[in-house]
């Protein structure tokens, strides 16, 4: 199966993120942990299948330079103007322009640590007070009046059906401007009639007041009258409430229709803080 993260920049920029941790695959890049050390300015990072050669480390979109690189763990350096604004930043790392080449992680980076001041002069010793009487336990205060309710939370994001084919296939949800990054997993998924030869590409796309971007697409063939599951995911910068939503275009085959169910997961900013 070919996978192709297709990036275009119109009202966002889009970039792969890595898939749900417990369905990966054996080859999956994976960041595991990521640790500052603020004396020497460098970042130690864990993980799998880094790759043999350097793979290209990122600080919120900021190439990082890698000092001692292995498949397992990476040193880098990292800016001055990231350890003088403390924050949480999306750390990177990248080894090849496929999805499983690719992981994303949230870096919370504090001030640097100022140096230790002089000891202070001991103080005397003061007089060992008298131990005070026990209190009586107060009494339970009258429960509060009930708080007004909230207002409503934005529409989740939930598992839907479809049943087309060469249209839209189904609207996942709105997403608010920043930084998101967004798994979508396709299940499921059988045609009518079957047919060796059908093949389909399915594609994440987002529209806004601007037009539409396709942020992932992946070809899926049908094999023993089903399609295997697949994951779209990426990372995008939506700068206006945008839709997302899942299209399946037939490209071979005799399917009149595709049936299947579609669940998605979007993180948003105020999760990596």
């Amino acid at each position: 199966m070919r996978r192709t993260i297709i990036l275009l920049l119109c009202t966002l920029i889009a970039a792969s993120v890595s898939a749900q941790r417990d369905t990966r695959p054996a080859n999956q890049l994976l960041i595991v942990s990521a640790t500052v050390d603020y004396g020497v300015g460098k970042l130690y990072i864990s993980g799998l299948n880094f790759g043999a050669a350097t793979p290209a480390v990122k600080l919120n979109g900021t190439p990082l330079q890698v000092l001692s690189p292995t498949p397992t763990y990476i040193i880098a350096l990292l800016p001055p103007e990231a350890l003088a604004h403390p924050g949480s930043y999306l750390l990177t790392v990248s080894s090849g322009p496929s999805a499983i080449e690719f992981d994303a992680f949230s870096v919370a980076i504090s001030g640097a640590k100022g140096e230790k001041g002089d000891k202070g002069d001991k103080g005397d010793k003061g007089d060992t007070g008298l131990a005070g009487l026990k209190g009586d336990t107060g009494a339970t205060g009258a429960t509060g009046p009930t708080g007004p309710t909230g207002p409503q939370g934005p529409p989740g994001f939930t598992t839907f059906q479809f049943a087309r084919t060469n249209l839209l296939l189904g609207i996942l949800g709105l997403l608010d401007p920043g930084f998101t990054i967004v798994i979508v997993k396709l299940s499921q998924l059988t045609a009518t009639p079957n047919d060796p030869s059908n093949r389909f590409n399915c594609s994440l796309i987002v529209t806004d007041q601007a037009g539409t971007c396709t942020i992932d697409s992946d070809l899926i063939q049908e094999s023993d009258g089903v399609f295997p599951g697949t994951t779209l995911q990426a990372a995008t910068l939506v700068t206006a409430p945008a839709q997302l939503s899942v299209q399946c275009s037939k490209v071979l085959g005799t399917a009149t229709s595709l049936d299947g169910s579609a669940s998605a997961i979007v993180i948003s900013p105020q999760n990596l803080k």
